[in-house]
């Protein structure tokens, strides 16, 4: 818990069904990168297989309609971000954009940067 105070995004696999042996699921990883501070951003891919003996013959483990694991991508509460300083939000910002081309938020991030620097992002 310690080592995530300084953490700004989280990639990380979830798991909606049980996988693996008493495994967190989603919805607990949820509970407790919310209560470090972190809110859900996005899925940045969901996974699944198909049901059997229901599959596709071009490819067998395609996902039908089950979704049974997915990246999910947290970042600090994106409504206290008073709380860090200008370095961590403008690296916020970058990983963000390059990496999830969330613009929108970048764009947020940026406005408590500096208005200026969050007009000319825009442009």
């Amino acid at each position: 818990v310690e080592s995530l105070k300084k953490v700004l995004v989280i990639h990380t696999e979830v798991e909606f069904v049980e996988m693996y042996e008493r495994q967190p699921l989603f919805a607990e990883v949820d509970q407790f990168l919310r209560a470090q501070g972190f809110v859900f951003h996005r899925f940045a891919s969901v996974h699944g297989r198909p049901m059997k003996p229901i599959h596709l013959l071009q490819n067998p483990l395609a996902p039908i309609s089950q979704q049974m694991w997915a990246d999910a991508v947290y970042v600090r509460d994106l409504w206290e971000l008073q709380e860090h300083s200008k370095e961590e939000l403008v690296k916020t910002a970058l990983i963000l954009h390059e990496l999830y081309k969330s613009y929108d938020v970048v764009h947020h991030v940026l406005q408590k940067v500096d208005g200026a620097v969050a007009k000319r992002y825009l442009d």
